[in-house]
């Protein structure tokens, strides 16, 4: 099977639209998944507040709190 050139140049074109659409989805318009809100909770270089919002900022610090809670467990029981 081959692959006509006029086909290939479709093909590009569809997939680079695809993926721009895709990135501007995740990047600009779907809320930031819960281990990047605990990232964000957890990082010193930029505060969270100036770029999440208010209800964002306090999902970040419950999980975050969750996390923590969640690996004191495992640490009690695991062997020394």
């Amino acid at each position: 099977m081959t692959i006509d050139l006029a086909d290939v140049g479709m093909m590009v074109m569809t997939a680079r639209e695809e993926l721009a659409a895709q990135l501007q989805a995740r990047f600009f318009m779907e809320r930031p998944s819960n281990t990047r809100l605990v990232l964000a909770c957890m990082s010193k270089q930029k505060e969270m507040e100036t770029w999440l919002t208010p209800s964002q900022c306090e999902l970040a610090k419950t999980l975050y709190i969750g996390m923590i809670k969640e690996a004191s467990n495992i640490a009690a029981v695991a062997p020394h």
